[in-house]
Formats: structure tokens, C-alpha cells, sequence
């Protein structure tokens, strides 16, 4: 018994179409939780100078590791 054609690709674009939304879930909720921290941390240094920021932000971003 030979499954049909239309089937097997509904069948694809269905797994497909709902890797693709549990994907770009993930990626909206990693977004949400990483976002408010950051927005604390640059709210936090509004009250520094220019210059003081911009230290700031190199040194969060030279922190972290190159892929």
C-alpha cells in the first residue's frame, strides 16, 4: 500500500510550517528574556557621562566570548 503524494507533502509542509513557528517562538521568548535585563543595565548608566557609557558598553561587549 503506497501512500499518496499530496499526503506525504502535506504531511512535510506541516511538520515544516510547525518547526518553523516553534522556532521563531523560541527565538521571541530568548528576545523577551534577555532584553529586560539589558534594558536595566542601560537605563542604569543614563545618569553617566558620554564617555563613561561607552566604556561601559565595550567592556560588556569585549567580554563576552568570540564564536
Amino acid at each position: 500500500m503506497s501512500v499518496p503524494r499530496a499526503a506525504v507533502r502535506a504531511y512535510l509542509a506541516l511538520v515544516g510550517g510547525l518547526g518553523g513557528l516553534v522556532t521563531a517562538v523560541m527565538l521571541m521568548m530568548s528576545v523577551a528574556a534577555n532584553s529586560g535585563g539589558e534594558a536595566e543595565r542601560i537605563a542604569g548608566t543614563q545618569d553617566d557621562s558620554y564617555a563613561a557609557t561607552l566604556v561601559g558598553a565595550l567592556a560588556v561587549n569585549l567580554s563576552k566570548p568570540l564564536r
